[in-house]
């Protein structure tokens, strides 16, 4: 379901589709098995995981890359 693959226990690791960057995140060896096993919402299986780096776990894209691609949503909110 996520764009990860298991590099060692309770790490992931999720390489980002647009600059090609590979990222390690923690998740613990519970809250692997909450996301492998359950559909229980990613902010309620990895709670202690950084909203950024869960958006990673879901899309793939990187938190500069995410940043990146919404920087123009958010200069034209200013404007308003």
């Amino acid at each position: 379901m996520y764009p990860y693959k298991v590099v060692g226990k309770g790490t992931v690791e999720v390489t980002c589709p647009v600059c090609g960057n590979a990222k390690q995140i923690e998740v613990g060896e519970a809250g692997l098995k909450r996301l492998d096993d359950s559909d229980m919402l990613i902010q309620i299986a990895i709670p202690h995981v950084p909203p950024e780096f869960r958006e990673m776990l879901i899309s793939g894209t990187c938190p500069d890359c995410f940043k990146a691609m919404f920087a123009a949503f958010e200069e034209d909110e200013e404007d308003i």
